[in-house]
């Protein structure tokens, strides 16, 4: 009955009446979309060789999102689900999913935030605040050709503010659930001859709650006979972060820092899938880039850029992978204190490029880019009080009986190994005026990595204008996906060993995609895709059991079809949604490919019912998900989440606010858990957050 009200709240707005014209109107969803993303200089939406989103700060307001994460939930073709260790975001492209998400490439200011250690994001990545964002661009399908490793799944550009825009003072506070608390601010203006900006947020939440029934330690208990775990119990999701921007233009040369800051993020389900009552870990990221843009004849311009990015993982406090009381598993010992593990890792990269752009060969957009990545696992250090061979318990045993913690840094023990990955690519590109209302985009690009050798990577777009309110799209595409650290240099993990043998990732993408605008207030698209993914990286049982080695052992292939709508039916309404169906199977199995949904749906409306006022209902839909081989539970049913924003602006005063209730009828919503050896050790499933509110009150200053 709830989830009924949802939508039936959507198609009572629908019938509302507002006073306002079609100019505002175009102010809610916006007249054109431009891209960069898919070439690397814009270009229109619909012409651009490549099927996307772009979602601009203005949607982000009107929806009250606070995160990253909210944000990309109304991307068709995109599912945001959740690992159990700290709530790290995975984000499921087309039913690519992975614990680490290593297949989708997230770009911060064109920056990749690829980490050696995971092959994803940091994995203390806390968030990212919807606040400091100006625009997300995003691909759906493979882009290695233009930005290498990793552009599998898909692309993820975030963009943040900058010294685009007018000049502008602005202050912030915000409160909610969770007890919850933050406050941000804005500054931007011109500086000599050039623009100045300075923006951050800072944020605290006790985090957003979901209760456990049973964990890996219920598990435990049972076979061993002990007490420990904490379930039933909470997820534990506290953090405290803090994001500064700041951002400098002086002519064509463009400089950006970025520092986020990542305290007491808590380690949710737990490390091992049980709950921990006290473990949070830390992290600190700065990302300096500089771009600078000349004209070396009238028809040749060259582009270069340049970024350093720093990240760690750090233990805050004491992680413990299984609670204290437990014997830990395969009959380790007794731990009064726990089972107790602290990872961490530092890195560092250092990126440099150039792009030389010529248009002077008639009908031909001609690009030759080059460039180099360094990246360097620097430090690792571990603490631990367990061991799990002859060797190591040798080692780690005489000084346990001293140390509360044995520090394993700089031995043959630690859990990771330091090193050093170095790259160096070419590519080239030429987007061709086959004919009138014709254009095809062809590149390839060749990478040469220090580790794991060479890989090439092509594409080819055919776009074809049928009519002035008609395009359509044929896409090809291949990409790759580098092993990383974790799954090469990993020898003292309790449960997974590396393969520095192990081959790059491989996928293949074929797209036919139609945008229709039949009216100025109406746009359609609809695209259809199959892809192949080969070699995917498995950590396979190794025989006699006990251990798991890293291996190019899976394939998976799919196919799907997603369509979009944008429609503003009358003056002061508008109506954006989103259908996506996928079918993936495991090719080496023959199974319907495990926690990615088959089916997702997105509708949102918005109304502008009187001058400066706003509201948004949406309602997110996501499909039943199929369980991995020989996982006993049944798919994990489907949900339907609403949300409800509404936005008041008093620009003669200079204050505006937004008022958000999420999960509006505060439904019980859940993201699949792993199997676990010899049963689910989370079997009830990943709880997300209840109903909650957030209030968002901001200021201009003049």
């Amino acid at each position: 009955m709830r989830r009924l009200c949802c939508l039936l709240g959507l198609l009572v707005a629908l019938g509302a009446v507002a006073e306002e014209g079609e100019e505002e109107l175009l102010g809610l969803y916006g007249s054109e979309d431009f891209l960069s993303i898919a070439t690397g200089f814009r270009q229109p939406l619909a012409q651009a060789p490549a099927v996307a989103t772009v979602i601009d700060e203005e949607q982000i307001r009107r929806l009250g999102a606070r995160d990253l994460d909210e944000v990309l939930a109304t991307v068709p073709g995109l599912h945001v689900s959740y690992n159990h260790q700290g709530y790290f975001p995975i984000y499921v492209f087309r039913g690519i999913y992975a614990g680490f998400n290593p297949q989708v490439l997230i770009l911060v200011d064109g920056v990749p935030q690829t980490q050696l250690f995971t092959g994803g994001k940091n994995f203390v990545w806390g968030g990212f605040p919807a606040e400091l964002i100006e625009r997300v661009e995003i691909i759906r399908g493979p882009g290695s050709a233009i930005y290498g490793a990793d552009a599998s799944a898909g692309v993820i550009n975030v963009i943040t503010k900058g010294t685009n825009g007018p000049p502008a003072r602005e202050l912030g506070v915000e409160v909610g659930s969770f007890d919850s608390r933050g406050a941000f601010g804005h500054w931007r203006e011109p500086l000599g001859t050039g623009e100045f900006y300075l923006g951050g947020r800072a944020w605290r939440t006790d985090g957003e709650g979901g209760r456990v029934a049973r964990d890996a330690q219920s598990l435990l208990d049972a076979l061993t006979g002990t007490n420990a775990s904490q379930a039933p119990g909470e997820v534990r999701r506290g953090r405290t972060l803090l994001d500064l921007v700041v951002a400098a233009r002086w002519g064509s040369l463009a400089l950006k820092a970025l520092y986020q800051g990542r305290r007491g993020v808590e380690t949710g389900a737990g490390i091992a899938q049980a709950l921990d009552p006290r473990g949070a870990f830390a992290s600190d990221r700065l990302q300096l880039s500089a771009n600078w843009v000349r004209a070396l004849a009238p028809d040749l311009e060259l582009r270069a850029s340049g970024s350093f990015l720093a990240t760690s993982q750090e233990s805050e406090r004491d992680a413990l992978l299984f609670p204290p009381g437990t014997t830990g598993p395969s009959g380790m010992g007794f731990f009064p204190e726990g089972v107790i593990g602290n990872p961490e890792v530092w890195e560092r990269h250092w990126r440099g490029g150039a792009v030389f752009h010529y248009t002077g060969l008639a009908g031909h957009d001609l690009a030759l880019g080059l460039g180099f990545h360094e990246g360097e696992v620097y430090r690792t250090r571990e603490e631990k009080n367990y061991c799990l061979d002859e060797a190591s318990c040798a080692y780690l045993l005489p000084r346990l009986a001293s140390e509360r913690l044995v520090d394993v840094a700089d031995t043959p023990f630690v859990f990771l190994a330091e090193g050093r990955r170095r790259n160096r690519y070419l590519y080239l590109q030429d987007v061709w005026d086959l004919a009138p209302d014709w254009q095809l985009t062809a590149g390839v690009r060749h990478d040469r990595y220090s580790d794991f050798g060479d890989t090439t990577n092509p594409r080819l777009a055919l776009v074809w204008s049928v009519a002035r309110e008609l395009s359509a799209k044929l896409l090809y595409g291949r990409a790759f996906r580098a092993p990383s650290f974790g799954e090469t240099r990993t020898f003292n993990n309790p449960a997974n060993l590396g393969n520095p043998e192990l081959d790059p990732e491989r996928l293949e993408s074929l797209e036919l995609a139609l945008d229709y605008r039949p009216r100025h207030d109406l746009e359609l698209r609809l695209n259809a895709f199959r892809y192949s993914w080969d070699d995917i990286v498995l950590f396979v049982p190794d025989p006699g059991g006990g251990m798991a080695t890293a291996r190019n052992a899976g394939r998976q292939t799919g196919h799907g079809l997603e369509g979009e709508l944008d429609w503003r039916p009358l003056r002061g309404f508008a109506l954006r949604g989103n259908l996506a169906w996928q079918s993936s199977t495991n090719a080496r199995t023959n199974q319907t490919a495990a926690n990615a949904p088959r089916l997702q749906a997105y509708l949102e409306g918005t109304w502008r019912f009187r001058p400066g006022w706003s509201a948004t209902l949406s309602a997110l839909w996501v499909g039943e998900r199929e369980r991995d081989p020989g996982d006993p539970r049944k798919p994990l049913g489907a949900w339907l989440r609403c949300d409800l924003a509404l936005r008041g602006e008093f620009s003669e005063r200079g204050v505006e606010f937004t008022v958000r209730a999420a999960n509006l009828f505060d439904e019980d919503l859940r993201e699949p858990t792993p199997l676990g050896v010899p049963a689910p050790a989370l079997p009830e499933d990943l709880p997300l957050a209840g109903r909650s509110l957030h209030l968002e009150v901001r200021l201009g200053l003049r």
